[in-house]
């Protein structure tokens, strides 16, 4: 059956384990689906199930691959993976004061009122709003939600995170007037569990490439590589929509980037919790493929 997104949900963590025992007991003989997460009872299987299924299906409908899309390849593997967190300085600000950066999910359970960037219909469709959002990507996310740069620590978030290959509002947007079970339906076909993640992106890279004019890809074969990441953004490809179940916490940041204008107390503030920082010069930062 495979792990679970419920068991990433933090108030069955903090509840009592007999209890939630006896409940899934009481469920399973009355003969109910025991899925916590609302994508997961609607699919019917875990994420970690549906992922399996995706892969499949993506392969078979890509078949081999040509000389050229496996030397894209190669040296798309060259470049690191990083999962990325964009904002502006002042939200920088207020995550290090806070200590943590909380899901909307998370803030309305403290009683805390929040007004959510993510649209109510990604809440509707998978429950956007225990997550908190973030790339994992080859370059460094998106410039449109800010010039600071957080890269997180993989070994802290993707044990409590799963991915989309596109947002949910771009499955709404695709599926045009269609109702919330059809939008669902067409968003599973798009998840995937961490440990297909660099698969997922190769697939995906590859279905790229193939919509792509043969000069647009000779283009790309003709840059050095560790330029790919500027382009990654307009040509779509290279990353996947992070989902973090309900918080990121300052120690499981890796490292910030920051613009020139972010100073003030941020630097102090960035010093006070240990997390490393470098400033970067106005345009974009580089990223660096290994030997």
């Amino acid at each position: 059956m495979g792990i679970t997104l419920g068991e990433q949900n933090f108030r069955a963590k903090i509840a009592s384990r007999e209890d939630f025992v006896r409940k899934v007991e009481g469920a399973v003989r009355r003969g109910e689906k025991t899925w916590l997460h609302p994508i997961e009872q609607f699919a019917g299987r875990s994420v970690l199930g549906i992922s399996h299924e995706n892969l499949e299906r993506t392969r078979q409908t890509l078949g081999s691959f040509s000389a050229e899309e496996q030397e894209i390849l190669r040296r798309f593997h060259t470049l690191p993976f990083r999962i990325v967190i964009r904002m502006s300085p002042g939200r920088l600000y207020w995550t290090l004061k806070d200590g943590a950066l909380f899901s909307t999910g998370l803030l309305r359970a403290l009683g805390q009122e929040t007004t959510p960037f993510t649209p109510d219909l990604e809440n509707d469709m998978f429950g956007a709003f225990d997550y908190v959002f973030a790339s994992y990507a080859k370059d460094l996310g998106q410039r449109m939600y800010g010039d600071v740069v957080l890269l997180l620590k993989p070994e802290e978030v993707l044990p409590r995170s799963w991915a989309t290959r596109v947002s949910g509002w771009r499955v709404a947007e695709q599926q045009g007037g269609r109702g919330l079970g059809e939008q669902k339906k067409a968003f599973i076909r798009e998840i995937f569990h961490p440990d297909h993640f660099r698969e997922a992106i190769d697939l995906q890279t590859v279905i790229r490439l193939r919509s792509m004019a043969r000069s647009e890809r000779e283009k790309l074969l003709a840059r050095p590589t560790v330029t790919w990441p500027h382009l990654f953004y307009e040509l779509d490809f290279g990353r996947l929509e992070l989902k973090i179940k309900s918080h990121v916490l300052c120690r499981e940041i890796e490292r910030v980037l920051l613009p020139p204008a972010a100073r003030g107390d941020i630097p102090a503030m960035l010093r006070a919790r240990g997390i490393p920082f470098t400033y970067y010069s106005p345009g974009f930062p580089v990223v660096e493929a290994s030997k």
